[in-house]
């Protein structure tokens, strides 16, 4: 063993510096995911040079193969062990967040790939003569992955990267959740197949005596072609296999997936099969919708064919592209992959943008960055998709970044800073980069802007230098009146670290994915047990101990004392404001300590809110007090899950008709059924109701919403296409409502924008005016 120490100390001296290199940042630090990620080529490029140093010095020995072999072994073993040994310890000093998933990523990747890249080397290593040519080989070898690595990411649909020697990318950074699952598993006994079956190959053909290899000899024995035919057979196989489980890209296997397509202008839509036909009007008349808003904001239409694969679920979606549930664009090649959602769809027209701007880039990539795109600006990047798509929640991109900088978030923010954005939090840097690009296309024009994307400099393009510029956009930022209560809301937003700066974000997210299926199958001991993990992993993040109290209240059963525990945790009480007073609302309510829930309630409603909980919590404090009959139902399906069997799903219409039943006259029952009726597809029933409600807003003291009600109707005549005229009428009736909030605002100009384009909609959509 210390003949092996000596011949390659280089090799391991190498390991032993990445592995404590990877110690100095807490996401490589930790056995997991991102410490494979790094250490699988080096460890892997380590064992191939050493396998080749370790055959040629056997070769000038008499020694059989069994020796090499046995060397070989003992190297990658001492090799691997050292970075494991490395890594695990510092992951026991910080706390491991998930042991038994890093172990088995390291197995998979830095371990797998190890072997499979000794393998490899060993059969060059007996196959050359000279040592210097084997090298010179096995760098070609290396370099023939990048590239195939490489033309895969670039031509096919993929996102992510399984690869023998260079390990496993998981594909877009804010997908989170990564384990080490059986696909990786798969693809890790094919790759070592595959290298072994080279090996076998290798192995007939190589004289024991001589030490040399001959092709002639495997050419000439039957067990030569016995092993070419397994092997071609197998590899026929095993490329089956990996489009079918989707380790490789397949645009082919995606249309199965995927059969339904309509066309608009030049883009096509792929759907699943059964979306029904009324579905992929709407989403086809939110596409025409969609690309005239763009066009309006870049100047241009989309001239060449565009594709959008609409997934049926996130799982699918990573199935077959490596991404999900992130919707992700590759410009260059004008595919949009993303998930359906009805109207109006969270991504489309945002994704949709970065083919509008893909058409600015002069690169090959079609997306800003120095270096042909190589090394991109993900700030100018999203900062233009942001800028077009404009969507105000609580406010616009622009008041969001003012209450950002005015408590201190925005500090060190530079929209010059390139690859920076990854420093920030997500919200920040999509927000902020949003209000940038936005200010320069309103201050210097498109032009200027699209001449910024295609890679002129910031002061060739406007005019002016990146300070001034910066500058500029900080005064005007100063000058946006923000209401205190926005500061609370910016912190609740943008407090949350950087992906890279984390405790353990693939361990968090991947549980998180875990809580989703045990909640949808109502396995309520295994969720306990999911926040128990997530609480144990990030002790200190108070969100883990909200999401476990608002689960426990959501289950409205008889034993409250893990509420109560939870209630008085000091932790849970450093959550942001909103977040604590609606849940221990939701908790309180569930105990039955109804004063106690209002009082929480009613705080919570002196915060900023979105629109959605402002209406929520209305309608709780209303059922409370309202008692009886009403309180028992509303409660049930607001906030009461039922847990007595698994897989029991709660019809939450059923609920609504029950109240409705029981009281006829009171509008919120039409307006919460409408509403559930509209999620489920059901849009003529669910226009009734809410059309009933509506009809009788005046004649109730319950917190019936009128303008979402509006909103709603206008939203569905809008995608429909069935009538302007009552679209027109809608918009006439909200515009002369004086208390919309800032999304109702938004919503409403949303409609407004529809009418003025519905003569070009309909165009695009049966080919005439």
């Amino acid at each position: 063993m210390f003949s092996i120490f000596y011949s390659c100390r280089v090799c391991i001296g190498i390991t032993i510096i990445a592995s404590l290199c990877c110690l100095l940042h807490p996401i490589t630090g930790d056995l997991g995911y991102e410490s494979s990620l790094i250490l699988t080529p080096v460890l892997s490029i380590l064992s191939g040079i050493g396998t080749i140093h370790l055959t040629f010095k056997w070769k000038e020995t008499e020694k059989g193969i069994k020796a090499i072999l046995k060397k070989i072994f003992l190297f990658v073993v001492i090799l691997t062990g050292c970075s494991l040994a490395i890594i695990f310890s510092g992951s026991l000093l910080r706390g491991p967040c998930d042991p038994l998933d890093g172990l088995l990523f390291f197995l998979l990747c830095p371990l797998g790939a190890s072997v499979t890249s000794s393998i490899y080397a060993f059969s060059i290593g007996v196959t050359i003569r000279k040592k210097a040519f084997a090298y010179c080989l096995f760098v070609i070898f290396i370099l023939s992955l990048v590239s195939l690595d490489l033309l895969n990411l670039y031509f096919t649909p993929k996102l992510d990267v399984y690869d023998p020697v260079l390990g496993y990318f998981a594909g877009p950074l804010w997908d989170e959740a990564v384990r080490a699952n059986l696909k990786l598993a798969l693809y890790r006994i094919i790759a070592l197949t595959k290298a072994f079956l080279v090996f076998l190959i290798t192995f007939t053909g190589f004289n024991k005596v001589e030490k040399t290899f001959s092709l002639k000899k495997i050419i000439t024995s039957s067990q030569g072609w016995f092993i070419i035919t397994i092997s071609f057979i197998l590899l026929l196989a095993t490329i089956k296999i990996q489009k079918e489980v989707g380790i490789s890209g397949s645009r082919e296997t995606i249309r199965k997936k995927l059969p339904q397509a309509i066309k608009i202008q030049n883009v096509i839509a792929y759907f699943p099969p059964d979306l029904s036909s009324s579905k992929i009007l709407k989403i086809k008349r939110e596409i025409a919708f969609r690309l005239l808003q763009l066009e309006e904001f870049f100047g241009e239409r989309i001239l060449e064919e565009t594709k959008i694969y609409f997934f049926e679920s996130a799982m699918q979606m990573k199935k077959y592209t490596g991404t999900g549930p992130t919707s992700v664009t590759k410009p260059w090649l004008r595919e949009i992959y993303t998930i359906y959602s009805p109207y109006p769809h969270p991504v489309l027209k945002h994704e949709l943008a970065h083919i509008f701007a893909g058409k600015w880039s002069g690169n090959f990539l079609k997306i800003p960055g120095k270096f042909y795109g190589l090394l991109p600006d993900p700030i100018l990047l999203e900062g233009t998709a942001v800028a077009a798509d404009w969507e105000a929640w609580q406010g616009t991109p622009h008041e969001l970044t003012a209450s950002a900088m005015k408590v201190k978030f925005l500090e060190g923010w530079n929209p010059f800073g390139g690859l920076s954005f990854f420093g920030f939090n997500k919200g920040l840097g999509y927000t902020a980069s949003g209000s940038f690009v936005r200010f320069v296309r309103e201050k210097w024009g498109t032009k200027a802007l699209s001449k910024w994307y295609n890679g002129s400099s910031f002061k060739e393009a406007t005019g002016v230098s990146e300070k001034e510029a910066m500058l500029s956009w900080i005064k005007f930022l100063s000058t946006i009146e923000i209401p205190p209560s926005f500061e609370t809301e910016s912190k609740k937003i943008f407090s949350t670290p950087a992906i890279f700066k984390r405790r353990c974000p693939h361990a968090i997210a991947s549980l998180e994915e875990e809580l989703t299926y045990e909640i949808q199958e109502y396995d309520f001991d295994r969720a306990i047990s999911t926040y128990e993990k997530m609480i144990k992993i990030d002790p200190e993040n108070p969100s883990h101990y909200l999401e476990k109290l608002r689960f426990l209240s959501s289950s409205c059963r008889k034993n409250t004392e893990p509420i109560k525990n939870l209630l008085k945790n000091a932790i849970i009480k450093k959550s942001s404001p909103v977040d604590f007073y609606s849940t221990s609302g939701d908790a309180e309510w569930a105990e039955g300590n109804l004063n106690l829930a209002i009082m929480n309630y009613e705080k919570a409603l002196t915060e900023t809110l979105d629109d959605n909980l402002r209406r929520l919590l209305s309608i709780k404090i209303w059922a409370i007090k309202t008692g009886g009959e009403t309180e028992k139902i509303l409660k049930k399906y607001l906030l009461c899950r039922r847990w007595e069997k698994q897989n029991e799903c709660p019809i939450k219409a059923t609920l609504l008709l029950e109240g409705k039943n029981k009281f006829p006259q009171e509008p919120l029952f039409d307006y919460l059924l409408g509403r559930i009726l509209l999620i489920q597809g059901c849009d003529e029933v669910g226009k009734f109701y809410l059309k009933k409600a509506l009809s009788n807003t005046q004649n109730t003291n319950s917190p019936v919403p009128r303008n979402e009600i509006l909103l709603l109707l206008g939203e569905q005549e809008a995608v429909a296409g069935n009538n302007k005229n009552e679209l027109s009428e809608i918009v006439k009736e909200l515009k002369k409502e004086k208390n919309l909030s800032p999304r109702e605002s938004f919503r409403l100009s949303e409609l407004e924008e529809w009418l003025r384009f519905w003569g070009k909609i309909e165009y695009l959509i049966h080919g005439s005016s």
